[in-house]
Order: structure tokens, then sequence, then C-alpha cells
């Protein structure tokens, strides 16, 4: 599975109209949507998964710590 899937042209304007960054920005986030919505999956099922484990470590210690 490539990182960026190539489904749809990356549409370079044409040089006689000079792109505004914010229409810059706008297309490159339009681009590149799918890849930012999966980092961000990403990123919360890892801080996810370190709260798990933060959990789990903190009932091991209260555990241990019981009589």
């Amino acid at each position: 599975m490539p990182l960026i899937p190539r489904r749809r042209p990356i549409i370079i304007p044409s040089p006689r109209e000079p792109l505004t960054a914010i229409e810059a920005m706008a297309r490159f986030n339009q681009a590149h949507r799918r890849q930012l919505r999966r980092i961000v999956w990403a990123r919360r099922l890892i801080v996810a998964a370190m709260l798990a484990w933060g959990g789990y470590l903190f009932w091991l210690l209260i555990a241990a710590a019981r009589p």
C-alpha cells in the first residue's frame, strides 16, 4: 500500500496566473486530506494505546503496593 495514493492528478496551475498562498494551501490540503486524516487517526490510536498502557502499569503498581 503506497503512502500517497494517486487517484486524482494534482492540478498544476498555468504559469500565466500566479497562485496565491491561500489558494496553494487549499489545493495542497485538498490533495492530502485523506493522508492527513489517516495521520490524525494514527496519532489518536497511539495516544489511546499509551493511555491504556499507563493505566495498566498504574493498576499493577496499586496491586503490588497492596499487602
